[in-house]
C-alpha cells in the first residue's frame, strides 16, 4: 500500500448521525454488564433500529461491538422488530467468509435489550473513506473493494438471502497485513427467497412496502415490487459508480425526486468523469443500472467475472 493511502486511513473515521434520545439511551447503557459477560464501554453509533456500542468480553478480554435493539424500536412494532433481529443474526450466522462480519454470539432473552455480539473491526466505513477521494478511487483500489464486496454479495445469493440494503454505510474498511479489506455489515433487511430454518414466512415485507435505504435503492424497491438478487447487483452498480466518480449517479434532496430518478432517469455515462476508465468497464456498470431487472447481471458472481474481464 503506497503512502498516500495509508495517510487516507489514517484520516478517515466512521461516524453514524444519532439523534439525542438515541444518544441519552446509549449513555445509560455505559458500564453496564450483559449476560454476565460483555461489559459496555463505548457507544459508537446507530445501525438501522439498533445502537452500536464496543464492549469487552470479560471472558478472554478482546472488544467485541454489540448491536442492542433501540427501546422505541421494541415499543414500536415488539413482535416484527424482533422478527427482523432474529432474521438478521440467523442471517450472519449462515456465513463464515473474509469480507462478511463475524456473528460471536447473540442474546435476545436478557433483562437489558437483545442484542447481537459480532467482531470488533478496527476501521472505517466505505462512505467516511470515499470522502478523502472526491473525483473518485484509483482503479486498483476500485478492483480490490469491489471483488471483496461481489463476493460477499455472491455468497449470500447462493445461500437464496437477498441483502437489500448494500451501501456504504453498511461497509467497513480494515487493514490486514498492510492490504485494505473490505467487509459487508447490517443484515436487518435480508430477504429468505426460499423457506429456512427461521421463524415465520420468507419475507416479512408487506405487499407495495418499501424497505431500504432511498439513494440506494433498485427500480423494483422504490416501487415495492418482487426483488431477487439482480436488485442487489442494482446496489453494486451504484456502489460501483460512486467509488470510480466521487458521487452517486442520483443526487436529489427531495425523497420523491430521487425515486423518480431510480425508476425512470438512465444515469450519466462514467466516460463523462474520467477518462483513465476503460469504456468496458463503464459498460458493466451501465448494465448493472438497467432499469429492468433481467437486463442486469442476475448476481454478485456475474457482476464481478464481468468487471475483472473489462478491466483488463
Amino acid at each position: 500500500m503506497n503512502e498516500e493511502l495509508w495517510q487516507v486511513f489514517s484520516r478517515a473515521r466512521s461516524g453514524a448521525r444519532t439523534t439525542e434520545q438515541d444518544r441519552k439511551e446509549a449513555e445509560s447503557l455505559i458500564k453496564t454488564l450483559l449476560s454476565r459477560r460483555y461489559l459496555i464501554e463505548t457507544f459508537i453509533g446507530r445501525g438501522g433500529m439498533g445502537l452500536i456500542f464496543v464492549a469487552r468480553d470479560t471472558e478472554d478480554g478482546r472488544s467485541v461491538v454489540i448491536k442492542m435493539i433501540k427501546s422505541s424500536e421494541l415499543k414500536r412494532n415488539l413482535s416484527s422488530t424482533m422478527k427482523r433481529f432474529r432474521r438478521e443474526a440467523i442471517g450472519l450466522l449462515q456465513f463464515r467468509h473474509p469480507n462478511i462480519v463475524t456473528i460471536l454470539d447473540f442474546d435476545f432473552n436478557n433483562d437489558v435489550a437483545p442484542y447481537i455480539v459480532m467482531e470488533h473491526i478496527d476501521g472505517f466505513t466505505l462512505f467516511e473513506f470515499m470522502k478523502q477521494f472526491p473525483s473518485g478511487l484509483p482503479l486498483d483500489v476500485f478492483m480490490v473493494f469491489m471483488e471483496h464486496l461481489c463476493s460477499a454479495v455472491n455468497l449470500i445469493h447462493e445461500n437464496g438471502i437477498v441483502h437489500r440494503d448494500i451501501k456504504p454505510h453498511n461497509m467497513m474498511v480494515e487493514i490486514h497485513e498492510g492490504a485494505f479489506v473490505l467487509k459487508l455489515l447490517d443484515f436487518g433487511l435480508i430477504l429468505f427467497q426460499h423457506a429456512l430454518n427461521v421463524e415465520g414466512p420468507t419475507s416479512l415485507t408487506n405487499p407495495n412496502e418499501i424497505l431500504g435505504t432511498p439513494g440506494y435503492m433498485a427500480p423494483e424497491q422504490c416501487l415495492g415490487h418482487k426483488v431477487t438478487p439482480a436488485a442487489d447487483v442494482y446496489n453494486l452498480g451504484l456502489i460501483a459508480f460512486e467509488l470510480i466518480v466521487g458521487k452517486a449517479p442520483f443526487v436529489e434532496s427531495k425523497l420523491e425526486n430521487l425515486l423518480v430518478k431510480h425508476i425512470h432517469e438512465v444515469p450519466p455515462a462514467i466516460s463523462k468523469f474520467r477518462d483513465d476508465v476503460p469504456a468496458s468497464l463503464g459498460r458493466v456498470i451501465a448494465k448493472s443500472l438497467e432499469k429492468d431487472p433481467s437486463r442486469r447481471q442476475a448476481n454478485g458472481q456475474l457482476f464481478w467475472q464481468a468487471l475483472r474481464l473489462a478491466a483488463k
